[in-house]
């Protein structure tokens, strides 16, 4: 076996026991990743690979824009207007070889995953295995 079929095997057992906040930790490090390596291909000649990163990011923004629920309220509302605007910045790093845009969008993801990480460290989420109720409400599924 590879060793990226090794890690491939490593993130479906990852995905397959985790609950809908670690998944969502696991989407924001997984975009972050792929972001940081299309920001490190920049100026060299590896467009097509760069904008392959980008386009892999932007589909993870999409199934967490997928994901909401949006009777939970003001959450799923400013989560969607966060990546919506996410969607559009990495298209400006598509087209405009915008690199700023990439190290907008790798900060904002690192704090909202940090928020998460505070979620999943919620007393109810660790004993239960468990969303608290207005934090599960955002989520339809990852």
């Amino acid at each position: 076996m590879s060793p990226g079929q090794y890690y491939n095997e490593y993130l479906n057992v990852q995905v397959s026991t985790s609950n809908k906040v670690k998944l969502i930790i696991l989407l924001y490090e997984r975009a972050v990743f792929l972001l940081q390596n299309a920001r490190d291909l920049n100026g060299k000649d590896q467009i097509r690979q760069r904008c392959k990163n980008i386009v892999k990011a932007q589909e993870i923004i999409l199934e967490l824009l997928s994901a909401l629920n949006f009777q939970a309220g003001e959450v799923a509302k400013s989560l969607h207007s966060l990546y919506v605007y996410f969607y559009k910045r990495l298209n400006d790093a598509i087209f405009k070889k915008d690199t700023k845009a990439l190290d907008e969008i790798i900060r904002l993801l690192n704090l909202l995953k940090e928020s998460w990480i505070e979620i999943s460290n919620h007393p109810d989420i660790r004993k239960k295995n468990t969303v608290p109720q207005q934090t599960s409400m955002a989520l339809r599924s990852v």
